[in-house]
């Protein structure tokens, strides 16, 4: 077979199928490579990614189930992955934000670190405008940590994505007390 027998290569060729707007060959390279290597990061972005456009609800469903296998030899690949997905959606109805956020929600804090889950939370819910779970999630984090500056600038953010500007302005105030550079 001429096909790579590195998780890495495999990864590489999966990503130029997807960007050559071949999904399912995508699908495939990127199956290939996480069998080679499940932590693999960039075929990970490229299953979610082309399930996503190209697979069925119980494929997606499937990968999902996979995702979380790899929580607890890999604990940052789920926010790694929510972080990739969160960048890239604004569909409210976006399938793969929904899912994750499914997921991320049915982790414990033994399982990842509470506070990047619920700030991976937080932005997967922005991306999809659900400013509720988003500010929940925040709260949550807060809860965790209050003196967070990662919390506490993500929160300024959220509120005046969610137009709520007098509350932005006042947490963004409180974020340069903290962090005036």
């Amino acid at each position: 077979s001429r096909q790579p027998r590195s998780g890495r290569l495999a990864a590489m060729l999966a990503v130029e199928h997807w960007r050559a707007g071949h999904a399912d060959a995508a699908r495939r390279e990127a199956d290939r490579a996480l069998a080679l290597d499940p932590t693999s990061e960039s075929a990970w972005f490229v299953a979610v990614d082309a399930t996503a456009d190209a697979g069925s609800e119980v494929d997606f469903q499937k990968l999902l189930l996979r995702l979380r296998a790899e929580v607890l030899s890999s604990p940052g690949l789920v926010i790694a992955v929510s972080d990739h997905v969160a960048g890239l959606v604004h569909d409210p109805e976006s399938r793969p934000a929904r899912g994750l956020l499914s997921l991320l929600g049915s982790l414990t804090d033994r399982q990842l670190p509470p506070v990047d889950r619920h700030l991976t939370e937080a932005r997967l819910a922005a991306a999809i405008q659900d400013w509720p779970t988003a500010l929940t999630a925040i709260d949550k984090a807060r809860r965790k940590d209050a003196r967070s500056l990662k919390v506490m600038r993500l929160r300024a953010d959220v509120l005046g994505w969610a137009g709520r500007h007098a509350d932005s302005v006042e947490a963004y105030t409180e974020y340069l007390q903290r962090a005036p550079d």
